[in-house]
Order: structure tokens, then sequence, then C-alpha cells
């Protein structure tokens, strides 16, 4: 993803993340001491060095830094996009926390975008019964998701594709073509595709869609250049280095 796209994303998502974490006062959870610090559990869905987690990460610590509790952070990175794999995700991840995080308790226990929250709900009672969880970065969020289960909170990202396809129909009435970039290597990636599909259908007679999904760097360079006037380019996922 281009450094300004991922910079301005990233700094919503992490205003987002902050008004989820001040919605916390409106359960009532209070957070319990232990010894001198509160103990916050962070669980990253992706691995540090990606743009929008490193500026997630750097947001709470900023929120937290001002706050005059004492906080000691425990930070777990799920590194789900680099792993996409089932495998990976049910017999190695899954065991791995499981070793770390049982018979642990915190304070509060932050999670960002979707592999990390499906982890949190999965072990809600085996891991964190009854700790607060804040969430940030879920896609195609519904408040089913949380039936039966309390003191969970957070900001869902939900784009408005339907807005976009509006915004861009009215300044390129001649649009042929939107050609949709984007990833389905992980689930966040996967959950955006499904998405734009769905809001195209009733702009389907006014053009074709194209998905350019996977796409490294070069392939994505190679195939631009090739465009025609009466097309239109929307990035909805990242693009990697070539490797």
């Amino acid at each position: 993803m281009p450094d300004g796209i991922s910079g301005v994303f990233s700094k919503v998502i992490i205003f987002l993340f902050i008004q989820g974490f001040l919605c916390l006062s409106l359960v009532d959870v209070s957070l319990a001491t232990v010894g001198e610090y509160k103990q916050v559990l962070v669980l990253h869905s992706y691995h540090p060095g990606l743009p929008s987690t490193d500026d997630v990460m750097a947001g709470i610590q900023d929120v937290f830094a001002s706050s005059s509790q004492k906080i000691q952070f425990h930070v777990e990175y799920l590194d789900t996009m680099r792993h996409p794999d089932a495998e990976y995700f049910t017999h190695v991840l899954d065991a791995i926390l499981h070793y770390k995080l049982e018979n642990r308790s915190f304070d509060l226990v932050l999670v960002s975008d979707n592999e990390a929250f499906n982890f949190a709900l999965v072990h809600r009672e085996d891991l964190f019964s009854a700790t607060p969880i804040v969430f940030c970065g879920v896609n195609n969020f519904h408040p089913a998701m949380l039936k039966g289960l309390g003191g969970i909170t957070g900001v869902a990202e939900n784009p408005d594709y339907k807005g976009l396809l509006t915004q861009v129909f009215s300044l390129a009435p001649r649009t042929r073509e939107v050609i949709v970039v984007g990833s389905t290597r992980d689930l966040t990636g996967n959950l955006d595709y499904q998405m734009f599909k769905e809001a195209t259908s009733s702009f389907a007679v006014r053009s074709y869609f194209t998905y350019w999904n996977d796409l490294t760097l070069s392939e994505l360079e190679t195939r631009l250049v090739k465009l025609q006037p009466g097309h239109v380019v929307v990035l909805n996922g990242l693009v990697t280095d070539d490797e």
C-alpha cells in the first residue's frame, strides 16, 4: 500500500481505537490493580513492521502515556498475514498462545483486526474470563457476534463501498471498467473483497468490475501502464513487495 494511503488509514484506525477504549467507561468496568501496574494484553492480528499495526501500537502507547495509571504491556503478534493457512492458526498459534496466556490474568485486553478479535471471542471463557476486551479494525462486524458476551466494546471497520462507487461515477461518469486492487491472502482481505463485490450489484449496469488480487508491486505496475481512458482503479487492500 502506498505510504500516504497507509498513513492516513492508520491514523483513522488509531483514532477509532482510542474512541473504543474510552467506551469502557460506558460499561462501568474498572481495572484491577496488580502490584503498582495495570496488566494490559495487546493482541495484534498481524506482524510488527506492518505500518498500520505499528501505528495502532504507537497510538495505544500514546493514550496510556497520558494516563495516571502505570501500565505494563504484554504484546502478542499473531502474524496471520504472513501465515494465513488454517494449520498455523489451529495447531501452532493456538497452542503457543495457550501456553503463554493460560493461568495469567489481565486488567484489559486490546485486539486489533479480525483474527485477534476472533481469537479473543473463542477464548473468552478459558483465557479472558471477566476481563474487559476492546477491539478495533474488525471488518464485517455484526452485533450478533457478541450475543451472550459481556464486557466487550470497540469500533468496527466497515467501509462505505456504495458511497465510494457513487463518488467514482459522479467524478468519472464515463467509467467503463472499475479495477479493484486487493488481497485475499488473509481474513481481512477476503472480507473486504466480499463486501466490495456485494456493493457492486447496484452499479453493474454502469461498468464492469475487475479484481486484481494478490499482485506484487511489479505486477501491478506492469498492468497499470497498459490502462486506457475509461478505467478507474480502486485500492482495496495491500500490495506486496516483490520477493
